[in-house]
């Protein structure tokens, strides 16, 4: 279990964030960069000691009916031992946000992991390139 001193909410756009953005990124359909997700994001940065275990970005998302908390990227490693934690983070984040729901469009494997953690599957998003 992670010492919740561990977690830090941060603001920072340094570029050693880059990396753990960009190992997410590979998964998406290219709708944003490293650099976008910089700008204007909020960064969750979990640590054990002064390991970096992960770099989450968040976005706050209005729509005509509810303020939404999304996870845009989750990049790093060993999930199973700063998930819980992260969420809890989150979670708080999104109260002070005024947001109603905290969404993830993310790789199946997330629903696994996530399930225990009360999020459920809304939806399906599928995807078509066009050329």
């Amino acid at each position: 279990m992670l010492n919740k001193d561990m977690i830090t909410v941060t603001a920072t756009k340094e570029d050693w964030v880059i990396p753990y953005i960009e190992k997410a990124l590979v998964y998406s359909l290219g709708e944003h960069s490293a650099l976008d997700v910089l700008q204007n994001k909020i960064l969750l940065v979990v640590k054990d000691d002064d390991e970096v275990l992960t770099v989450l970005s968040l976005e706050v998302v209005d729509t005509p009916q509810k303020r939404i908390l999304n996870i845009i990227t989750a990049g790093g490693k060993d999930m199973y031992r700063w998930v819980k934690e992260a969420d809890q983070a989150i979670t708080r984040i999104a109260k002070e946000m005024g947001a109603s729901n905290v969404t993830i469009h993310g790789r199946r494997g997330w629903s696994k992991v996530l399930k225990d953690l009360d999020y459920k599957e809304q939806y399906t998003v599928l995807s078509k390139e066009i050329l």
